[in-house]
């Protein structure tokens, strides 16, 4: 997905399995950039939206098989609910359909700069406070410069909070440029396939959690691996030092 460009995903046929909120703001979001064929997945035969601006340009297909068949489809984007390892998304996988999320996308297609925070618990949090002392210092920077010298034009860059904290990243795409940053609370579910690390990788305590959506304990960390595993030279990460898992991905970055 690291090669991906806006002119491929539009023209693809595309799958978007769940219709929760980021999903319906991803969907949004296709459709204003003229998408060419947008089909809503959802086992809850009772979620379809009466959205207007929808209309005619969406298809549905609701209820227990909506999983099914997903080979009609050249991209496939899952809601971070969806395990990735679910068989029907490895079916499609293996048939050459491209699997993919909104997390995946938004990293692919953003310029600005990802700050991404994940762990067990205190991810908010602690991607709160990033977000606050970036934003006072873009302040501070831009009040210095204007009275260094009046005439100055100050490149302030924009500091964007994103995750179940912080607003929809597809809500702010269209208005980041390389100079700004955002701030990004990871989950397991939405690292798990990632093929991209951000530029600052900050990883918390791991514990254990959401032993229902992972087989144990061993596949929930591996999962959290893909935050590092991509980074390049010029990237950074922030490790908890006091935490013997986390201390242990070290090496797989």
């Amino acid at each position: 997905m690291t090669a991906l460009t806006l002119d491929y995903l539009l023209a693809r046929r595309i799958a978007v399995l769940g219709v929760g909120i980021n999903n319906q703001a991803l969907v949004a979001w296709l459709l204003k950039h003229k998408a060419e064929s947008v089909t809503i997945c959802d086992q809850n035969p009772a979620v379809r939206l009466d959205n207007p601006a929808w209309e005619q340009k969406v298809a549905w297909r609701l209820g227990a098989d909506a999983f099914s068949h997903l080979t009609d489809f050249e991209l496939v984007i899952r809601s971070p609910g969806i395990p990735y390892l679910s068989p029907f998304i490895q079916q499609a996988k293996a048939a050459g359909v491209e699997i993919s999320s909104q997390t995946k996308l938004f990293f692919a297609l953003s310029p600005a700069k990802i700050i991404g925070v994940t762990g067990t618990k205190g991810k908010g949090t602690t991607a709160s406070l990033i977000f606050e002392i970036l934003k006072a210092n873009s302040l501070q920077t831009a009040d210095y410069g204007e009275s260094r010298s009046p005439s100055a034009v100050v490149h302030q860059p924009n500091i964007f909070l994103a995750g179940n904290i912080g607003r929809d990243p597809f809500e702010f795409l269209d208005d980041l440029t390389p100079l700004d940053w955002v701030v990004l609370e990871l989950s397991s579910f939405q690292l798990q396939d990632m093929e991209q690390s951000p530029e600052i990788a900050v990883i918390l305590d791991i514990t254990s959690d959401h032993l229902d959506h992972h087989r144990d304990r061993a596949e929930y960390v591996a999962a959290k691996v893909p935050i590092v595993a991509h980074l390049r030279p010029e990237q950074a990460a922030v490790f908890n030092f006091d935490s013997d898992t986390v201390l242990g991905m070290v090496s797989q970055t």
